[in-house]
């Protein structure tokens, strides 16, 4: 992620920058293909003759809509506190330390490695309600290792 240093005058503006570009990208990018996964899912995935397709289509739009608001507000929350804590040298104005600089290439790691926590909990939460909502194990498993590979290319995809 490239910085115009003419743009940018002080590095709280630069750190305010780097918040702005990560969480602008995660919705242009991870909420549509979120989104158009459960849609693909929805549309081909074996289902059980109870169920119809629009519903389950809808129903997986909602569930990305609400998955994707609470990752909105963890991501305006936790992003900007991660940020800060770890260039705090940078807001400080002092040279960093090799520990300094060690943390801000990590940075991209663990915010994806976080992604992907949120991520494998949301996981865990679909599959136990779709099977709470069938009782059908075969069904909750199926969404388990989807999202869950799903969950794993978003974190690859972040990092």
């Amino acid at each position: 992620m490239c910085v115009n240093a003419a743009v940018v005058s002080a590095p709280v503006d630069v750190l305010d920058e780097v918040r702005v570009r990560l969480i602008r990208r995660g919705l242009v990018i991870g909420f549509p293909l979120g989104t158009a996964m459960g849609v693909y899912h929805a549309l081909w995935a074996p289902l059980r003759r109870d169920i119809s397709r629009p519903i389950t289509v809808g129903g997986n739009i909602v569930l990305a809509v609400v998955i994707g608001a609470v990752l909105w507000v963890a991501l305006r929350r936790r992003v900007p506190e991660r940020i800060a804590r770890e260039l705090a040298w940078l807001t400080e104005q002092r040279p960093g330390t090799d520990g300094d600089r060690a943390a801000l290439l990590g940075l991209p790691r663990r915010l994806s490695l976080g992604l992907v926590r949120f991520m494998l909990v949301v996981t865990v939460v679909t599959a136990g309600l779709n099977y709470g909502s069938g009782r059908v194990v075969s069904d909750a498993v199926q969404v388990l290792v989807g999202l869950g590979l799903t969950s794993l290319v978003l974190g690859a995809l972040a990092y």
